[in-house]
């Protein structure tokens, strides 16, 4: 226990006493959501702590350039016409969300044209949002949904509330005009009374929900006047948790087939201890369901992956009860998907008393599938990393000239972490690890794996860390990566 103190004191404390000139520029944010202007710039929606928000501008050689303030709690934000669209809600997530506005940013000069309010909460229950963006970041639409939660949530909830905030009473699909003018549409979606996932935009601008209702995991397609266009459903025994702390879905349209949707879940059934790892493909052009397993992740799960020879070196795959999506990825003919064990825990001392949550995670499997979804191919991503903040865990992933890397940290030392790349080429299946150099960013501060910018020339990686002596401080580190 001793030990476990001393470990956490010095998580908190590193930065208030690390040389300042070892590090490279400190930003007072966190990074909630990133979208590419080009192959070589891009935004940054910002987190000031609890009660500020905002944009940055940022280049491929790690500079923020600018940083323009949201008057609200900002969500999310789409490119729109060669500019900018932003989107925020008038309180913090402490308090009831009444009001929703979109603010158009101009690319070039990198100011704000005009602020529109857009949605007004008829209820007094919480709403959440969904930004509706294509695979290149072009905004479709903006989903928003009225949870079963009435009243302020407050900084924290139990689980009985946390139910109630993903759990859906009315579904409304908002499309805008040049001019930002809203057209609401009410969805008659199985998502409402139900359980929503996950939501995908095409290169049409049609919008698919994916949601589980009825014991069903459900796929919609409607059009941009909100007509249900096709309906695809499966059978799933799912139990709904608390919290999802291990983030536990994920889902992909095929770029190069938008009637084609893949989806992948980890998840308790209603009845049973042991965690079941579900994937599907949904065709909405044939109406078929071609590809649907569920898997029990139990001993004799494991033990198919413990002869595979293919795991010989491999040190982290013990443990693959806790597997969860990580990414899909359509490429050629070939279905790839990534699942990564993820978990978190919290250590039991002699006197009862529990230590800090700890989230880890360990080896990547990666499966290839034929163009009739047969498993065709398996390689397996060795790696640890524990943190007792979740963030950094699962990978980061880009198709780079026939290519695909993946970015990951890992637990270098106590309390101290270091990055690798995995090279995999898709046609041969050839495998190899790579490792990048980390920068002048303190090693007591990982990587954000959600918010890396892949530029043409380089990676920019965001570190993330905090204080939380005399009042709780945000410290961001952007630092470039050469691959």
């Amino acid at each position: 226990m001793k030990n476990a103190v001393i470990l956490l004191l010095l998580l908190s404390i590193t930065h208030a006493f690390s040389q300042k000139k070892d590090k490279p520029q400190e930003y007072p944010w966190d990074i909630a959501h990133t979208l590419y202007t080009s192959d070589s710039t891009g935004i940054a929606d910002l987190a000031y702590g609890s009660d500020k928000s905002g944009i940055a501008f940022v280049r491929q050689d790690g500079t923020a350039e600018k940083e323009l303030a949201i008057p609200g709690c900002s969500f999310g934000m789409g490119k729109w016409k060669g500019n900018i669209l932003c989107f925020y809600t008038d309180n913090f997530e402490n308090k009831l969300r009444k009001e929703v506005h979109a603010v158009l940013v101009d690319a070039k000069t990198k100011t704000i044209i005009s602020d529109k309010l857009i949605y007004t909460n008829p209820t007094n229950n919480q709403l959440e949002f969904s930004i509706g963006n294509d695979k290149d970041g072009n905004f479709g639409c903006l989903l928003v949904r009225i949870s079963e939660y009435k009243g302020n949530p407050g900084r924290t909830i139990g689980g009985s509330e946390n139910k109630k905030l993903q759990n859906t009473t009315a579904l409304t699909a908002i499309f805008l005009s040049d001019q930002l003018e809203p057209t609401l549409k009410q969805l008659s979606s199985a998502a409402v009374g139900g359980q929503f996932f996950n939501n995908f935009i095409d290169s049409k601008g049609q919008l698919i929900i994916v949601s589980y209702a009825a014991d069903q995991l459900v796929a919609e397609k409607f059009d941009k006047n909100g007509q249900l266009l096709k309906k695809l459903a499966a059978p799933v025994d799912y139990f709904q948790t608390d919290f999802d702390w291990d983030d536990s879905f994920r889902g992909q349209l095929d770029p190069e087939n938008d009637n084609l949707l893949s989806f992948s879940m980890a998840h308790l059934p209603k009845r049973g201890r042991k965690s079941h790892l579900s994937l599907f493909v949904f065709d909405f052009a044939t109406g078929q369901i071609p590809l649907q397993e569920s898997t029990e992740l139990n001993k004799d799960y494991f033990r198919q992956f413990k002869d595979n020879p293919d795991l010989v070196k491999a040190k982290h795959f013990k443990m693959v009860e806790n597997l969860k999506p990580d990414n899909i990825i359509f490429w050629k003919d070939k279905l790839i998907v990534f699942n990564e064990i993820r978990y978190n825990y919290s250590a039991s001392y002699s006197n009862g008393s529990s230590g800090a949550t700890r989230f880890d995670s360990e080896g990547v499997i990666v499966s290839f599938y034929d163009k009739q979804y047969h498993l065709v191919h398996q390689l397996f991503l060795d790696r640890y990393y524990e943190c007792f903040f979740n963030i950094g865990r699962g990978l980061s992933y880009c198709l780079r000239d026939g290519k695909i890397l993946a970015f990951g940290n890992e637990l270098a030392h106590v309390a101290s972490y270091g990055s690798f790349c995995y090279v995999i080429d898709p046609e041969t299946y050839q495998l190899e690890r790579k490792l990048p150099e980390w920068g002048e960013a303190p090693r007591m501060a990982p990587v954000d794996i959600n918010h890396i910018f892949w530029f043409r020339n380089s990676i920019i990686t965001s570190h993330e860390a905090s204080t939380e002596f005399f009042g709780y401080h945000t410290h961001n580190y952007l630092v470039k990566v050469d691959y």
